[in-house]
């Protein structure tokens, strides 16, 4: 995470470097001569607002990973982590993250398949029931009920 910072603010410094170049004369045509202002201007800010866009989701990712994992754990035993150590519980908290989205969704999907109805059995229901075994009426509505059948 530390690569992705730096490129962000790399690039935030490369395009404020070719907006002053763009704007003004003082750099003496030493960054690049061939450059037209206006050209320098465009890219001088996409670059500007590509280090920006990077240095925010670094932000964004921090606080999505790092943030739960520095509460649980505690700041001062992060920080005596060494390197490989932080990545390695960064990348178990995402897989045990990714896992809890992927069982939730999944549970959401079953239950989609198969939802639990609740049968209201009303007097017309009765009568129509009248004289048919009561068991397989019963075994067929608990079907029903639970979604293994097919209405």
């Amino acid at each position: 995470m530390k690569m992705v910072r730096a490129i962000g603010i790399g690039c935030q410094v490369i395009g404020g470097v070719l907006l002053v170049h763009a704007g003004m004369g003082i750099t003496g045509h030493v960054i690049n001569e061939t450059l037209t202002p206006s050209l320098a201007g465009i890219v001088g800010l996409t670059f500007l607002l590509g280090g920006m866009g990077i240095t925010m989701w670094h932000h964004r990712a921090y606080d999505t990973y790092e943030s739960p994992v520095r509460k649980a754990i505690g700041d001062r035993a992060y920080e005596r982590l060494s390197d490989e150590d932080q990545q390695g519980t960064l990348k178990s908290y995402r897989r045990q993250q990714n896992k809890l989205e992927k069982d939730a969704s999944y549970h959401a999907r079953q239950e989609a398949k198969h939802p639990v109805y609740t049968l209201i059995r009303t007097e017309h229901f009765e009568k129509a029931i009248e004289g048919q075994p009561r068991e397989r009426i019963e075994r067929a509505l608990g079907k029903l009920q639970d979604g293994k059948m097919n209405i």
